[in-house]
């Protein structure tokens, strides 16, 4: 009975059951109901914190506005403790049909690879996700972004999982939350062309002798090795064990390094003289 007493505002959620599954809300509605309330010290805390919701129950109603009445003995509020006001005491929940729609999923990339590097290709799985929401915003979308995927400065493939960016659809849901998308990175190919490659003899032979003693090469590959490659990494030669005395017109055998093509040689023969004993 002498209990000390408190005065103090408290806010009790919202919670909205039973909504129709085909019906959305198409309007802000509050999210707390703000109580000023009165009573004994002990039970002023436990309401504060417990924080009780104010449940609205929207079991079979129709499309269109209701209003929603707030009565102060709905409030979960134990006895003992006083409400002196509260706010708001009525607002208005405007419910409409929902519509489904399926959207493409395009990935949201930001930044570049690496210098000598491109996107080959970007995968995303699913592709398309159910979007259920208010008309007024589904009828405007043909795509979903996901969240930002950075790429910057990548040399291989990227892989992640990312959400999608309801941002700007707030009054919209969809049946998935996540998606897997796969930026696939490859090297960023090139031609170079190298003059003045030295052919050689294997085995060596003193007695052949051959023409001319250099060749150009065109190479195809990614850029990133292509640039330091130079003569000295290649093998260009003519196969004398089996050779006969006389004079020939040889194909050389050109090796290049790994990862690396050969696209032309010029001269494509050279001309090899063996010398009797």
């Amino acid at each position: 009975m002498g209990e000390e007493k408190a005065e103090i505002t408290v806010s009790l959620p919202v919670e909205v059951i039973n909504l129709p599954k085909d019906l959305i809300i198409a309007n802000d509605i509050p999210t707390a109901i703000n109580v000023r309330i009165f009573g004994p010290r002990s039970l002023i805390r436990d309401v504060a914190i417990q924080r009780l919701p104010k449940i609205i129950d929207l079991k079979n109603t129709s499309p269109g506005k209701i209003t929603i009445h707030i009565d102060p003995e709905t409030l979960p509020i134990p006895t003992g403790v006083k409400i002196t006001r509260f706010q708001p005491s009525e607002f208005n929940i405007i419910l409409e049909p929902m519509m489904r729609k399926e959207l493409m999923v395009k990935p949201e990339i930001i930044g570049t690879p690496a210098k000598g590097y491109k996107i080959e290709k970007i995968e995303t799985i699913p592709d398309r996700v159910i979007a259920s929401g208010l008309p007024r915003e589904l009828n405007k979308l043909r795509e979903i972004k996901t969240l930002p995927i950075n790429i910057d400065g990548a040399t291989e493939i990227i892989k992640v999982r990312s959400g999608l960016n309801m941002k700007d659809i707030t009054n919209t849901e969809t049946n998935i939350s996540e998606v897997t998308v796969t930026v696939y990175i490859k090297p960023i190919e090139g031609i170079k062309k190298i003059q003045r490659v030295p052919v050689k003899l294997y085995p060596p032979i003193s007695k052949i002798s051959f023409w001319p003693k250099e060749v150009s090469i065109t190479l195809k590959g990614p850029l990133t090795e292509l640039n330091n490659i130079t003569a000295n990494d290649i093998t260009v030669m003519i196969e004398t064990q089996d050779l006969t005395k006389g004079i020939h017109v040889i194909e050389p055998k050109c090796i290049v390094p790994e990862g690396i093509s050969l696209l032309n040689i010029i001269p494509q023969k050279i001309k090899v003289y063996k010398a009797k004993k």
